[in-house]
């Protein structure tokens, strides 16, 4: 079986660096995107934590330290920052690491990483602001939220603004894997760390298709212009996000 290697694809060495740690060229366009993805996923993950502190001393009897209004609050923040925001940002850091800087080659179209990022983070600010502030007039989503709950309209546009911005990346991702094919960045079959990373990818753009049409049709009712929703398939549609996006980050690891 060939060993796949790489090998330079710019005479402009100024647009390179090494990084000292894995002894790789990095193109210059990759690290912004990857490093502020990667951030913005610890970030979530340390947010999430801490709201997990607050949800176990609630049900700690003896503290009981949120009224049952906020406990949902915090619940519904603590499950979509562990299971939603922390892994699809994470899983972009890892999709850009992947595919530029193992294959060797530019990240294709950096503005439109920015912009991808713009939306996911645009929509994840946006849903947590929604349940935040929302009050009593809606039912908190918590991870799921179930048909036939009163959702916040906003909440669902956040969630499809950030399902957007995450086809954007993947889209990144793709192009830039097709590109440096092309272009004979690498020699040999597929690297294997960007293998993982695409058949994840695979599984994210199946996961967040769900997850669109889900709260998709789910907006459409909120606002009146679908007249039913069908609670079971709803189920469906949704799980194929809330069990995918648990996957994608053991298949690119």
């Amino acid at each position: 079986m060939a060993v796949p290697t790489t090998r330079p694809v710019s005479t402009n060495e100024s647009e390179y660096w090494s990084c000292l740690t894995t002894k790789l060229r990095v193109h210059r366009s990759v690290v912004p995107p990857l490093m502020v993805n990667a951030v913005t996923a610890v970030v979530f993950l340390l947010i999430g934590g801490i709201l997990a502190l607050l949800i176990a001393l609630t049900r700690w009897e003896a503290v009981h330290l949120l009224n049952p209004e906020w406990y949902y609050v915090v619940l519904t923040l603590h499950a979509w920052s562990m299971l939603i925001f922390w892994i699809i940002f994470m899983e972009v850091a890892i999709l850009y690491f992947a595919s530029a800087i193992v294959l060797n080659f530019r990240l294709v179209n950096p503005t439109a990483a920015w912009v991808a990022y713009g939306l996911m983070l645009g929509g994840s600010l946006l849903g947590a602001g929604v349940v935040t502030f929302q009050g009593t007039a809606y039912d908190q989503p918590m991870l799921t939220s179930y048909a036939p709950l009163r959702i916040h309209p906003l909440f669902l546009v956040a969630v499809v603004v950030f399902a957007v911005g995450a086809f954007v990346a993947l889209g990144v991702f793709f192009a830039t894997v097709w590109r440096a094919t092309r272009e004979k960045a690498y020699t040999g079959s597929l690297p294997l760390a960007t293998f993982g990373a695409f058949v994840a990818a695979v599984i994210a753009f199946e996961s967040l298709l769900g997850g669109a049409v889900a709260y998709t049709w789910q907006l459409l009712h909120a606002l009146g212009l679908v007249k039913t929703i069908d609670a079971e398939m709803y189920r469906v549609l949704f799980w194929l996000l809330g069990h995918g996006s648990q996957q994608i980050n053991l298949a690119a690891m």
